[in-house]
């Protein structure tokens, strides 16, 4: 089943919140804010109060740049720690 356009911008917020990748890194690849993506992931703000643009950009890096991050990039950080 695909995610909801709020599933992804959670999950972006959840990479940022788990240190996967920074805010900087997201809000240079989209319109987001970076400030923006920092309150979220700190949990001084709430999705469902982001600004139209930051929501958009969020999405937009989710559907571009998430599935490389959650099927390429995380497995092979999550296989490297194993030998920690």
């Amino acid at each position: 089943m695909a995610k909801s356009n709020f599933e992804k911008v959670e999950s972006v917020v959840g990479w940022v919140r788990d240190k996967k990748i920074t805010g900087y890194r997201i809000s240079k690849e989209t319109n987001a804010r970076e400030m923006s993506i920092i309150a979220l992931a700190q949990g001084r703000a709430k999705v469902k109060n982001i600004s139209f643009e930051t929501a958009l950009g969020l999405i937009d890096f989710y559907e571009k740049e998430g599935m490389f991050y959650v099927d390429i990039l995380l497995p092979i950080e999550e296989n490297l720690h194993l030998g920690d």
